[in-house]
């Protein structure tokens, strides 16, 4: 699974969340580091955080959807207005989590949805 997000203390609440359930995921702190592991492979979830430095994570949803990867993707986001929240609907996230978020439930939508991907592969073999 890839993990787009660019505050180092929720990547990492929600990093030792994956790693306590068994889920294997790489890291990236900008859409520059999200494009090229975008180039390197494809993963079956990406948890993408909107605000990034280096632009808004809409654009990278696009690419992703653009490209007919089979890519699930959650969504974290602080838009609050309704403008905002229909730029985010528009991409067609799988999940959508507004923040403040609990990082459980987030950890918890990755691993249902790594579970329906590849059904039956035990906790310590899950990667996405």
């Amino acid at each position: 699974m890839l993990h787009v997000e660019d505050d180092d203390a929720a990547a990492e609440a929600i990093g030792d969340l994956l790693r306590y359930y068994g889920v294997t995921s790489r890291r990236a702190a900008s859409l520059f580091e999200a494009s090229r592991e975008l180039s390197r492979w494809r993963p079956a979830v990406a948890l993408i955080d909107l605000g990034l430095p280096d632009g808004n994570g809409v654009h990278l949803i696009r690419r992703i959807r653009s490209s007919g990867a089979a890519t699930k993707i959650g969504v974290i986001t602080n838009a609050i207005d309704d403008a905002s929240l229909d730029r985010v609907r528009a991409t067609r996230p799988d999940a959508l989590f507004a923040k403040p978020i609990l990082a459980l439930d987030v950890v918890k939508w990755v691993r249902q949805t790594i579970e329906l991907s590849a059904p039956g592969l035990d906790a310590k073999r899950r990667t996405a």
